[in-house]
């Protein structure tokens, strides 16, 4: 798998949220019929995917967040 020549690149790295199940960086993913999906970077080992951002919680710990002056 990683030696395949026809693999692609991630383009998109959701930043702020990890994999629930390795810690791993989400990524936007599409289906065959191009529907938007966010899965891990580590599949085929981590088989994460959810269809809503929103059903992913934030790593990033609300002390950590920046705050505007």
């Amino acid at each position: 798998y990683p030696e395949c020549k026809t693999t692609k690149p991630f383009l998109f790295v959701v930043k702020n949220r990890k994999c629930p199940k390795c810690a791993g960086d989400i990524v936007v993913k599409f289906t065959k019929t191009r529907k938007k999906f966010y899965g891990c970077s580590n599949y085929p080992t981590c088989d994460f995917s959810a269809w809503a951002l929103n059903k992913i919680q934030e790593t990033v710990k609300p002390d950590e967040k920046k705050t505007s002056s």
